[in-house]
């Protein structure tokens, strides 16, 4: 099994295709380009903060507003990530105004998509979690290790589909956790500039 990653280099994202001898993918993973990213922290007294019409998620859940999905990451603290705002920092600077500090975080990121119907088997051999349906569902979103790699991730849908943030630096490692966990059951590796559709969600 080992010899289905010989031709990929370690310090490189795996090469699109098909791994794994099964002829249906059980796994995809789908390496999202063009996204957005920046981090929101508000000081522990600062009133609950609203953007774009809706309240940020105060728990490890995410929530879509406008073209821009707020992930909970902590106390005070989120992951913005949007696929249609070139200038996330400043967009998201004038909509909080002086409540919270922003960073724009697009170059430090990578987002992968992991999905299909053995998507929680191939994960849950290096997540720190319990990704059972009936513990972690769609709105759902951790922050936590993944192989010893740390991510903040969220369920987008029944599928299901999981998406991860992860640091530019650990996304071969990443990568290669992914294909190595999920070739049991067929595996595809694609990349795509186009996001699946996310529903608001608290």
């Amino acid at each position: 099994m080992a010899d289905i990653l010989s031709q990929n280099p370690r310090t490189r994202i795996v090469s699109t295709g098909r791994y794994g001898g099964l002829d249906n993918a059980g796994v995809v993973v789908t390496i999202v380009e063009d996204a957005r990213v920046a981090s929101i922290v508000v000081s522990q007294d600062a009133a609950a903060l609203t953007a774009f019409g809706t309240a940020l998620p105060k728990r490890p859940k995410w929530i879509a507003a406008s073209d821009v999905t707020f992930v909970g990451t902590g106390p005070g603290r989120w992951l913005a990530v949007s696929f249609g705002a070139a200038d996330i920092e400043d967009r998201l600077r004038n909509v909080l105004a002086a409540s919270a500090a922003v960073c724009d975080q697009s170059d430090a990121y990578i987002l992968f998509d992991v999905a299909g119907p053995k998507a929680r088997e191939a994960l849950a051999k290096g997540v720190a979690i319990d990704l059972d349906a009936g513990m972690f569902c769609p709105g759902d979103a951790a922050t936590t290790s993944v192989a010893s790699i740390g991510t903040t991730f969220w369920q987008l849908d029944e599928t299901p589909t999981f998406r991860f943030a992860i640091g530019r630096s650990f996304a071969p490692s990443f990568s290669r956790f992914l294909v190595m966990s999920a070739a049991e059951f067929g595996c595809s590796v694609g990349s795509s500039r186009a996001a699946p559709s996310e529903t608001g969600r608290g």
